[in-house]
């Protein structure tokens, strides 16, 4: 078993309790916390890989100010990679998009230890 990030984004916590009860089915809450306002700098370290893309600006702006909810994890990276695509085609329809960035999401799950150890750094001050 492995430690698996999550963030249910902004546009995805009117199904929290959908979400938390289906990631539940493939593994346990480690914990978890509400970030009532991302941060630029958080949101911005946490997708610093994309941040030569010219998406980037404008992905990040829609995540600054809004509220999200972090959880770790126990679990099997392929079996919750499998469960967050069919928790963001699910709710994929019912998530406003706007003229900022048209790509939301309702979930981000870590694919791997790597991603894990570098969004928990990102978001570690919100679980001390």
């Amino acid at each position: 078993m492995s430690e698996i990030f999550v963030m249910i984004k902004p546009w995805g916590l009117s199904h929290k309790n959908d979400i938390l009860t289906e990631l539940d089915r493939h593994g346990s809450m480690q914990r978890s916390v509400t970030v009532e306002k991302i941060r630029l700098e958080e949101i911005a370290s946490h997708y610093a890989m994309h941040a030569d893309r010219l998406f980037f600006e404008r992905m990040i702006k829609d995540f600054v100010g809004k509220p999200a909810l972090l959880a770790i994890y126990e679990g099997d990276y392929a079996v919750f990679d499998k469960v967050k695509d069919e928790l963001r085609e699910r709710y994929q329809a019912g998530i406003p998009q706007n003229d900022t960035f048209q790509h939301r999401n309702v979930l981000h799950v870590s694919s791997s230890e790597g991603a894990y150890e570098s969004n928990r750094e990102v978001w570690r001050k919100h679980f001390i």
